[in-house]
This record gives C-alpha cells, structure tokens and sequence, in this order.
C-alpha cells in the first residue's frame, strides 16, 4: 500500500528517491496490477469488498457507511514496501492509508472464515493482511477509529489527516 502515492511524491519533487527504487515503486503507479484472482477466490467469504484506487481508508469508509459498521485499524499494520519503510513514520501512514491507486482489494468477512483467508493469503503474493475489525455502528454515521503502534487511539484530530484520501483532480 502506498507505493503509487510515494512515486507520486517522487516524480512531484515532494520527497527523493534513489532512481532504483524510484523505478520499484513507480510501477505501481503507471502500470498497477488490479486483483482479480483475489477477488475470484473472495466470493462466498468477503461481506463486503471494494477496490483502493481511491485509498485505503476511503474504501473502508464506503463499506462501513453501505454496512452500517465502524471499523477500528491499526496504522501499524497497514501493509508497506521496504522503500516506503524507509520513509518517515508520518509518510509511511498517510501513504499507506490513503494513497490511493494501489488497486488492492479492501474486504471484511466474518471471523468464522478467518481461516479460508488466511489459506487464501498464504497463495498470494502480496500476501493478505489482516489490519483491524469491525465494530457495531456507534452513531448516526460510519466512523474509523485509528490505532498507532501502541494500539492508542489516535485523537479526532490527528485521525483526520489519514481519513482524507488521495484526490486525483485537485491540482
């Protein structure tokens, strides 16, 4: 997750990259690889699914809101390339959550197929990962509630920053 965004950055001249892992990353940005197997094997296992082209949290936004669930994730666990680990802390999150153009496939289903995804994942590449739950709707809309690495709850304010998603028209 993220890479797109973080070539993105790179040929924008916001951050710098090596040229090798310029070259690694910005595939995902020109030439991304939508998972259509993935989503093949989801059938009769996912509850809800929707492609990350938009972001990450964006995605998972539409499904809580059209399932009327919230959902609770952990930053940490958003799945990152090494070039975007070498990164800083705060580029690595808002990249990896709300990036957008990853072509990844956000999913929930019920604990009881914890399995079959997890031997779903295990053919993958990239693998799958688990990054959070869903929670019964607390209030009139969807909310996502953020987690950082010591599975603190992060405050209204700084979540905000991660629940904007990349927009593709703005100049």
């Amino acid at each position: 997750m993220g890479d797109a965004r973080l070539a993105l950055a790179a040929l924008r001249h916001e951050i710098h990259l090596p040229s090798e892992e310029l070259k690694q990353v910005e595939q995902y940005m020109h030439q991304p690889t939508p998972r259509i197997a993935l989503g093949l094997q989801l059938r009769g296992i996912a509850t809800a699914a929707l492609d990350v082209s938009d972001g990450l949290l964006n995605a998972l936004r539409h499904i809580m809101s059209q399932s009327q669930l919230d959902a609770e994730i952990q930053l940490d666990q958003l799945p990152q390339s090494t070039t975007l680990q070498k990164q800083e802390m705060s580029i690595q999150n808002q990249f990896a959550a709300c990036g957008g153009a990853d072509y990844e496939i956000c999913f929930t289903t019920l604990v009881n197929h914890r399995d079959q995804v997890a031997e779903i994942g295990n053919s993958l590449n990239p693998p799958l990962t688990l990054i959070g739950k869903t929670l019964p709707r607390r209030g009139i809309e969807a909310k996502i509630d953020l987690l950082n690495s010591s599975e603190e709850l992060l405050s209204d304010a700084e979540a905000a920053t991660f629940l904007n998603s990349f927009d593709h028209f703005a100049s």
